[in-house]
């Protein structure tokens, strides 16, 4: 009789540096080309990187792809409590923060991927579709996801708290995909003094400063716009830094701003090298730094997990 197992990497045992390196090293061809695995699906998000299975031995073969592959800090489930903690992953019970949309899309996509790809098998499949469903509900029926529930909008927090207030303030997001495009219409909302938007792909850039009223500008002048910005939010899926600290040394040699320049990187793999932080007039937070954000609407939505 096949089971569903799970194993599991996520911000609660790994930093972002050790996320990155079991989002590498956990390759789904490992499960592929296992006999004995029927269906898989892998996720990997900011914060997580997760592998479900259905086996008629699941412990046993995520057991030798740990031993295998030398993966530290990895949880594993097996039956129904790999099922509990699929529901709990959907529902954003396991999130940095409690309640986050943005899982429940990224475990939409996932399942839709591997449905087409054929990866999935039914067993699989309902366990996904329950997950979805469950979350769902959850959203409607409580108010779990009330307050800042994404990591773009905790980035937004902690750039509030920072500078205390970002009114006034000349803002740098760069990367216009689903991240900077949370985190641009979040500050949006703020008595700005400017918003730059600079993206790889300029005409991605031109639409979202289009709708958040920002300004556009394209990846390679983003030198310019940090040498003027009080905060910079990095939110690209770039393998390589985007900011590093030749660049950056440049940048505050010839800084026209007296403020010192706040650099949050909520990218995985990360965005801004971490040397940028030792470079004087540079403070600089990434995923690790997001942990204790939001605390009070991280206690408002604690009462209703006992109902999700």
């Amino acid at each position: 009789m096949h089971k569903i197992g799970s194993l599991w990497f996520s911000h609660k045992k790994c930093s972002v540096d050790e996320l990155e390196e079991m989002a590498e090293r956990l390759n789904p061809s490992i499960f592929a080309d296992d006999p004995r695995v029927c269906g898989y699906v892998v996720i990997k998000t900011c914060n997580r990187v997760e592998a479900y299975i259905s086996s008629e031995k699941p412990r046993t073969v995520l057991e030798e792809v740990v031993n295998r592959l030398k993966l530290k800090k990895s949880g594993i489930f097996v039956g129904k409590d790999a099922l509990e903690h699929l529901m709990r992953v959907a529902c954003g019970l396991e999130a940095m923060i409690v309640g986050e949309d943005q899982i429940l899309g990224q475990i939409k996509k996932c399942y839709l991927e591997s449905k087409l790809e054929g990866t999935m098998d039914r067993l699989l499949d309902m366990a996904f579709d329950r997950a979805i469903k469950t979350a769902k509900r959850a959203r409607n029926e409580t108010r779990i996801n009330e307050g800042s529930v994404s990591i773009g909008s905790a980035a937004v927090e902690l750039a509030e708290y920072v500078t205390w207030g970002l009114d006034g303030k000349s803002i740098l997001v760069i990367g216009a995909g689903e991240m900077g495009t949370l985190v641009a219409r979040a500050i949006s909302e703020k008595k700005l003094k400017a918003m730059f938007i600079a993206n790889r792909t300029y005409e991605r850039a031109k639409r979202l400063a289009a709708e958040v009223g920002g300004k556009v500008a394209k990846l390679d002048e983003s030198e310019r716009c940090l040498s003027v910005c009080d905060v910079a939010i990095s939110t690209t899926s770039a393998p390589h830094y985007v900011l590093d600290y030749d660049l950056m040394k440049r940048v505050m040699a010839h800084r026209r701003n007296d403020n010192d320049l706040l650099i949050i990187d909520i990218a995985n793999p990360k965005d801004v090298e971490e040397r940028v932080g030792e470079i004087e007039g540079v403070e600089l937070y990434n995923l690790d730094s997001l942990y204790e954000i939001s605390e009070e609407n991280l206690k408002k939505r604690l009462s209703e997990v006992c109902k999700v």
